[in-house]
């Protein structure tokens, strides 16, 4: 019975370990007048992104309150050129050639 555990629980690790992480200063922020996803990029390097995320950048919803704040925490590190963590959820569910932010983090 360990080996079935086992295989499940190596599984269970490399499915997790796709979500892209990257740290940078925000190059770019793109909001639609119609749609309800901000888009970004930063300038460092995308760690182990989804194969659904073509363009090396990362969505947020705005229609939420945590969306809003996160927007809001791109725009002043954009003005003020401080470096921004991102989590992503190895998912483009927002935009479907962006991966969806889990954690957002401005330093």
């Amino acid at each position: 019975m360990a080996r079935p555990l086992a295989l499940l629980a190596l599984f269970s690790a490399c499915v997790g370990a796709h979500a892209g992480d990257a740290a940078g200063f925000v190059s770019q922020i793109s909001v639609g007048n119609d749609s309800a996803v901000a888009l970004f990029n930063l300038t460092g390097e995308n760690d182990e992104v989804p194969r659904c995320n073509e363009t090396n950048k990362y969505s947020i919803l705005l229609n939420t309150a945590g969306g809003q704040a996160a927007y809001q925490a791109l725009l002043e590190a954009k003005r003020n050129k401080y470096i921004v963590r991102v989590e992503g959820t190895n998912g483009c569910k927002f935009f479907w050639k962006a991966e969806d932010v889990l954690d957002l983090t401005v330093q």
